[in-house]
């Protein structure tokens, strides 16, 4: 199936605790919505005009891409103006939210906090539900820049280890070193 819109999860703030790793995750982050940008009819993301969702919209919009910012009521600030590229949705609540992230093609995850993990588990709980449900499972791309989510991935090779899991639920849940490769992953060259 082609991927023609893609949920890209990210950090709606910076690191704060780690200069040069910042500076990393910024470029990356930033690259890896160029490309989402450029492969994807649509980027879906969770609106805001601070940290690396700032960086994800003004990435996208300079290779003339177009988004959708899928804001909650708590974060919604009518004061906030986005630029022509982002179509802003105000969603009734967090479920509408997930419902509509949850229907793109693909999903990518960033580096980021609480939110961004929450968003990343959500879409492999949606894969979950396919797989035994009925439906056909969508990637999830980890961006494990500098081994960010090493100890997420040793969790999971644990729960298979012990049986909690299996290669099975896992085979759409991809940790990824770079954004390119994750772009490779979702819109294949030759």
């Amino acid at each position: 199936m082609p991927i023609k819109t893609v949920s890209l999860y990210t950090g709606s703030s910076y690191c704060k605790n780690d200069a040069a790793f910042q500076q990393r995750c910024v470029a990356a982050t930033k690259a890896m919505a160029r490309l989402a940008g450029e492969n994807a009819d649509l980027v879906l993301y969770g609106g805001g005009l601070y940290g690396h969702l700032q960086d994800v919209m003004d990435e996208v919009g300079k290779i003339g891409g177009q988004m959708q910012a899928l804001i909650s009521p708590a974060y919604f600030d009518p004061a906030e103006v986005y630029p022509s590229h982002v179509d802003v949705k105000r969603v009734v609540d967090d479920q509408e939210r997930t419902k509509l992230f949850l229907g793109a093609d693909a999903h990518i995850v960033t580096p980021g906090g609480d939110g961004t993990i929450c968003e990343a588990f959500f879409s492999h709980n949606d894969n979950l539900a396919k797989l035994y449900g009925g439906g056909a499972m969508k990637p999830v791309a980890i961006l494990n820049l500098d081994g960010y989510y090493d100890g997420l991935r040793a969790w999971f090779a644990k729960a298979t280890a012990v049986g909690y899991s299996n290669p099975e639920r896992q085979k759409n849940l991809h940790f990824i070193d770079t954004p390119e490769d994750v772009a490779q992953l979702l819109w294949p060259k030759p």
